[in-house]
Formats: C-alpha cells, sequence, structure tokens
C-alpha cells in the first residue's frame, strides 16, 4: 500500500512537471511561428492537458550482454559478522510493538488526500452549477417577435443543423447555446436584440449555430476532465481557456466566410455590441463572449492572406508527441539469458555427443528452490532476537513471526520470501535487514524401493539439490546381493515417465560414473532383486521353447525344429506376429543395423559400448535419420512373442554376403506386466572368422525400446552393429 502511494504520488509530480514545461513551449512556439489555424492550436491544447493522463508508464525491457561481476567482502564486515551480528550504527531502535513514524509517508497521504479532494470537488461544483442554472427548467422565453423567428428559421435552415434547436430570449444572459436535456438552447439577450440590425443578429445566430455544428459543448467538456487531475496547476486552466478561445476563433472565421454574411469589419463591429452586454458565462455553455475580444477582433480584421506552412505546425504537435511518448515509455536494461548450449540430435551433424530427447521432468535444479510447507526457515533480523531464528512452515504457506504476526512464503523463492519478510517489518523497522535461508528440506523427496520376492520397502530421503544415486543407496545400507536398478522419474505429461537405468556393478568398481544421476524431488530408485525360484524354473523350461528362424530365399523366416516337442514349421512374415492366448506374453520387435561409419558412437551411453533405453519414436527415429542418408543396413526386421518365464530364441543366418554376420538373440522375460523386464544374450559370427557375445539386462514399458551396441571381439571393428529392442 505504501509503495503504491508513494508510486502515485512521484507520478503526479512528474506529469506537472512535464505539463507544466509543455504548456510553456506550446505557448512560446505558437507566437515564434505565426501558426494562425485555429484547428492547430486546439490540437497543440489539447496535446498539453493529455500530459496530466500519463500516470503510468509502459516499461520497456532492453535485452544487453550478461556483465560478469564477483562479490568483494570487506575483511572488516567479516570481522563485524564474526564477533556477531552486525547492526547499522544509524539503524533506530524499535519501540514496544509501536510502529515507527515515517514522516515522508505521512506527508504524501496529505498531499494525495488534499488532490483527491480538489477533484472531487470541482467536480460537485461543476455539476451544482449546472444544476442551479436549469433546476426551474428551460432558461428563458419564447420568441415573441415574428420577424426575429423568421431570421432564425431562415440561419437555422442555412446552416442544415440537425439537432433539435430552439431560439430564446433572456434579460440579460447571452448570447450563447446551452444543452439541455434533448435540446440545444440558444439564448439571446432580449434588450441587445432589439438594438441590433437584421444582418448583425443573423451574424451572432450564425456564429451560435458553428457551435452547435462542431459539437463545442461536447469538447469543451472533455477538456475540463482532462485537466482534473492537474486541477492546482494554472498552466493548465490557461491551456484549457486557449482551446476554448480557439473554438470562438473557427466560429468567427466560419461566420466571416458564410455565404450573404457581413465583411469582416462589420462583423468585429458586432463584437463590440455584444461586449457591451457580456455577463459571466455558466458553466456547461459557449458563446460569443467568449475568449479575449481583443484578438479576435485583430484575427478578424488582420487575417493572413496565405496560412503559413504546415510543416510547422507538424513540427509542434511532433515536439508534443515525443515529449508523451518520454513519459510514458520507460527503457528498463536487463540481462539476457545466455542460449542453452545444446548438441545437435542429428548425430550425423554434430561435432558433440548428441543425446536424444527426452520427457522434460516437471522438476529442475536450474531453477531457484521454491518453498513448500513443511519446509523449516532460517530467518535472521539484524537487531531482533525475537524473530531471528527456525521457523516452519505452517500447513496454510505461513510463518509465525512472533508479535509482528505472520506472512506467507509458500510458492517464494528465499529472495522473494526475505522480500515479503522485510515488508511485513517495515512498519516497525527503518529500513530493515533480512536474511533468509532453508533449514530443513521437507518439502521435496525422493523414494527408493526396494522389491524382494518377500515383500517390498520404501524408504523417503529429502531432496536438498545434491543427492545422488549413491547417496540414496548408502542412506538404506547399500545393495545386498545381484539387483537391477532404475529410476522412474514423473515428466510434466503423465503418460510420459523415464526410465533411467542403473549400473550398480560400474558404480561400485569404479569402471564408469555415468549412471550415477542426480536424484530430483519424487524420483523413485527402484531397486529389484531377483526370484530363485521362477529363474530357476524359467532354465528348465528353455530346452523345450527354444525356437529358430531361419532366412528363406523368399525372404520370410520360418521355424525350424529344435526337437521333436516343437511345432510344425509355420512360415510368417517380418511384420507378422505370432498368436498367443496367454495374458502373460510380451510381443517385442528387433532390429539389426550395422553403422559402418559408426555414426552412433557419438551419443552419450553408446560411445563406451553400453546401452540407452527411451522412447521408441526417438530411438527409431534415430536410426531413420541413418537409414534416409544411405548411412546405415538394417540385416533383419523379426517380431518376437516371449512368453513370461520362459526363453525364446531367434537365429538369422545370412547367405548374401561373407561380410554379413550371422547373429543368434536370446530373451527371458521374467517380469510380465506395466514394466517388463528382459535377459538379453546376443552371439555374433562370421566376420572375419570372428566371434563375440554379450548380455545385457533391461526394463520397457509399453512404447519403449532398448538401443545396445555388441562388442565385436576379434572381429572388423569398422563396421559396428546395433540391436534394438521394441516392446509394444
Amino acid at each position: 500500500m505504501n509503495d503504491s502511494l508513494e508510486s502515485i504520488a512521484i507520478a503526479l509530480l512528474r506529469t506537472t512537471l512535464v505539463t507544466s514545461v509543455a504548456a510553456v513551449a506550446a505557448m512560446a512556439l505558437l507566437r515564434l511561428l505565426k501558426i494562425h489555424r485555429a484547428r492547430t492550436h486546439r490540437i497543440v491544447w489539447l496535446l498539453v492537458l493529455a500530459q496530466g493522463w500519463l500516470l503510468w508508464p509502459y516499461t520497456w525491457s532492453v535485452e544487453v550482454a550478461p556483465v560478469q561481476t564477483s562479490v568483494i567482502v570487506s575483511p572488516t564486515i567479516e570481522a563485524s559478522y564474526a564477533d556477531g551480528p552486525l547492526v547499522a550504527s544509524s539503524s533506530l531502535p524499535r519501540s514496544s510493538g509501536e510502529p515507527a513514524f515515517d514522516m515522508p509517508l505521512l506527508l504524501t497521504r496529505i498531499v494525495l488526500a488534499t488532490w483527491g479532494i480538489g477533484v472531487l470537488s470541482l467536480v460537485l461544483l461543476s455539476v451544482v452549477r449546472y444544476l442551479r442554472v436549469y433546476s426551474s427548467g428551460r432558461p428563458g422565453e419564447l420568441v415573441s417577435e415574428p420577424h426575429w423567428f423568421a431570421e432564425w428559421d431562415q440561419v437555422r435552415q442555412e446552416c442544415g443543423l440537425r439537432s433539435a434547436a430552439e431560439l430564446r430570449t433572456t434579460r440579460d444572459t447571452g448570447p450563447l447555446v446551452c444543452w439541455v436535456p434533448w435540446i440545444l438552447l440558444v439564448l439571446v439577450p432580449k434588450s441587445l436584440w432589439a438594438k441590433l440590425e437584421r444582418t448583425e443578429r443573423q451574424a451572432i445566430l450564425r456564429h451560435e449555430l458553428a457551435h452547435c455544428q462542431r459539437g463545442d459543448l461536447w469538447k469543451n467538456l472533455v477538456v475540463r476532465l482532462l485537466a482534473l487531475p492537474q486541477w492546482f496547476n494554472p498552466l493548465v486552466w490557461l491551456a484549457v481557456r486557449r482551446f476554448e478561445e480557439a473554438g470562438e476563433w473557427a466560429c468567427d472565421e466560419q461566420v466571416a466566410r458564410a455565404s450573404g454574411a457581413s465583411p469582416a469589419t462589420d462583423y468585429a463591429r458586432v463584437l463590440l455590441h455584444v461586449a457591451d452586454y457580456a455577463t459571466q458565462v455558466p458553466a456547461g455553455t459557449v458563446g460569443l463572449t467568449g475568449g479575449q475580444l481583443s484578438r479576435r477582433i485583430q484575427r478578424l480584421i488582420h487575417s493572413p492572406n496565405m496560412e503559413v506552412r504546415e510543416m510547422r505546425s507538424y513540427l509542434l504537435l511532433l515536439m508534443l508527441i515525443v515529449i508523451g511518448l518520454f513519459q510514458v515509455i520507460r527503457i528498463e536494461r536487463v540481462e539476457a539469458e545466455e542460449p542453452a548450449t545444446n548438441a545437435a540430435l542429428n548425430p550425423l551433424t554434430s561435432d558433440e555427443p548428441a543425446a536424444a530427447p527426452t520427457p522434460k521432468s516437471k522438476y529442475s535444479f536450474d531453477q531457484p528452490y521454491v518453498i513448500e510447507p513443511p519446509d523449516i526457515l532460517l530467518i535472521n533480523v539484524t537487531g531482533d532476537e525475537q524473530v531471528s531464528g527456525e521457523h516452519l512452515v505452517g500447513p496454510d504457506g505461513r510463518v509465525n513471526l512472533g508479535s509482528f504476526g505472520s506472512v506467507s512464503v509458500t510458492g517464494c523463492t528465499l529472495e522473494e520470501a526475505k522480500q515479503a519478510v522485510e515488508k511485513k517489518l517495515s512498519p516497525y523497522y527503518h529500513a530493515p535487514v533480512v536474511s533468509v535461508d532453508v533449514f530443513a528440506y521437507n518439502s521435496k523427496k525422493c523414494y527408493v524401493i526396494t522389491k524382494h520376492p518377500s515383500g517390498d520397502n520404501v524408504v523417503s530421503i529429502p531432496i536438498t539439490g545434491n543427492e545422488t544415486v549413491l547417496d540414496a543407496i548408502a542412506r538404506i545400507g547399500g545393495v545386498k546381493g545381484q539387483a537391477k536398478l532404475w529410476i522412474d522419474r514423473p515428466a510434466e505429461k503423465a503418460t510420459d515417465s523415464l526410465i533411467k537405468q542403473v549400473d550398480y556393478q560400474a558404480l561400485t568398481q569404479g569402471e564408469d560414473t555415468s549412471t550415477n544421476f542426480q536424484l530430483l524431488p519424487s524420483d523413485r530408485l527402484f531397486i529389484e532383486y531377483p526370484d530363485p525360484t521362477r529363474l530357476r524354473q524359467a532354465l528348465e523350461a528353455d530346452s523345450q521353447t527354444i525356437a529358430k528362424l531361419r532366412r528363406t530365399e523368399s525372404g520370410l523366416f520360418q521355424v525350424e525344429k529344435e526337437s521333436d516337442t516343437v511345432a510344425p514349421p509355420t512360415p510368417f512374415a517380418y511384420d507378422e506376429q505370432p498368436q498367443a492366448s496367454d495374458s502373460q506374453t510380451v510381443t517385442v520387435r528387433t532390429r539389426i543395423v550395422t553403422d559402418p561409419k559408426q555414426n552412433l558412437r557419438a551419443i552419450e551411453g553408446l560411445k563406451s559400448g553400453t546401452s540407452i533405453t527411451g522412447e521408441s519414436q526417438i530411438l527409431e527415429g534415430l536410426l531413420g535419420v541413418l537409414d534416409k542418408n544411405d548411412l546405415s543396413k538394417v540385416l533383419a526386421t523379426p517380431s518376437i512373442t516371449v512368453r513370461n518365464g520362459q526363453v525364446a530364441q531367434v537365429g538369422i543366418d545370412s547367405n548374401e554376403s561373407s561380410d554379413t554376420p550371422n547373429l543368434a538373440i536370446k530373451l527371458l522375460n521374467h517380469h510380465s506386466g506395466k514394466l517388463v523386464i528382459f535377459d538379453a544374450e546376443v552371439s555374433v559370427t562370421g566376420l572375419a572368422g570372428g566371434s563375440s557375445e554379450s548380455k545385457s539386462t533391461f526394463a520397457l514399458n509399453a512404447g519403449e525400446s532398448f538401443l545396445t551396441r555388441i562388442p565385436q571381439e576379434h572381429m572388423k571393428e569398422s563396421e559396428d552393429i546395433y540391436l534394438l529392442i521394441t516392446r509394444e
């Protein structure tokens, strides 16, 4: 509230100074440039009055290069903090629960209250003056003389006035035009009207009807409303009078140019006659008596034959517009954000290792820490032991500051919480010095889920920003025996959860620490121990469920009997899948690809001979880039149906070229459901007489793929071989 009052007061002061400067400049330039056109005068004074309404500027942020700054701590200040709390010598002591007296704030409130009362008083005074004149009905009397009415009717038809208007005579008011509900009234003094000649009366009527045609009543009302914010500024009311006077000039010029009107000298004589009967003009009217009479007569008699070049008028208008722009637009320099240096997604055109895009986590440590219940904050207030200390963020998101009340900090960063506490204490301290830090991170947690045949165990771990997989394992006492580890990370979309495999053996043996991922809030680290009974049963049934697929001359695969218990051969196409009625079966697509140019080695996870798991669209699209550029070769794409707890084997024998290897793939599915864990064994023969075998364990959700590079010991290293397994 205090900041808002201060902003309004500063805006009023700024607009007052700018409006005053614009008014003085307008008067000087109008006289210096000798601008004669009434319309230009009115636009100039309208722009001057508009300056008083530019209270709220628009901030235009201009990005500049970030400045590298370093914070240098003075040894004297460090010593002061070491000895105890640093207290400014000029700080005012706090009274017992009483807010400090703020004289500038009191003066600001008085000034704004006076300004508001002045605006309201002017509005009420104008309304009262208008109602007082017209409270008893329409002023004046209807015209009784027939020739006066005939003159009025003739001038009205000449002007072509569309609005309803009526001529009335008064004792001493007018000539002027005013508005009463739904009709315009032209008021003329009866004594003056009897002394004037016919041509003079018609000239006056043309002048008043010119006001009606131009809408000067409403224009003058708008101008006076524009003057309200600057009601205390005499230069503003000077601008209002000059605007209305320019309207009188325009009507005078229109009467002087009208067909059948009196010459300029005769019309100037009419103005002199009217000046003898001039009275105070009521509120909400315009009349022949407005403006300075001497200036009006001088303009009529000494009107220039040529108008000054319009360029001078445009320069004056442009100057006032520029002054307004300086008020309404504020330029602020902000540091530009450095663009992130991401590696290109296409490994063919990037020199840096490229990583396949993954779903974005809804948490990130790139942004400042956000306070939420039930965090514990450490708040220190210089010179106040009552507030300083540990403060729990309550369920309502507020921290208690003792006798000073409470302040909401939920959803705030540490800097925002600091500002909120300072604002809360500002009525009690003069420029309070506050520091806020997190004492206990209680609102952000991750979970370690241990899956064991005997049951599951869940442990929550607070997240402070530095926890990794090994930190979480250390909190639960380590991993006992062989286990499979992976992280299930929630993403911004519920359907885009991210699975990150953890190589625990490489972490503990010091071979590779790339899978020691940093943990984010709501991460779930799964540690699954195998079931010895199910694994033994699966291996025993291996010999009864093995089937081989061999390539035929027609390019199809067929089943070949491994033993007498195997069903007869049934041919099917590459993408055709065997039918399975068991709900515990999983169908996967495989793709064996050669990469002669070794492009895929640039991807993180494949450069060291390991594997990656991700969305099928991403990994298949990555291989599609190579295929479209003729940089890879697909050896085979069979589909395999793997029953839970049993082993399925696929063999690919090549007879096309001696450079194409023979592969055998064995898959064991030992957990069907949302997440299926596979054990894969791949053997390669046929290249340079060598052979190679690799074993991998991985977990796939529906729509995910596993990509691995097959090691080639004693084989041709110039041509990489990759296996892609996609779960449907």
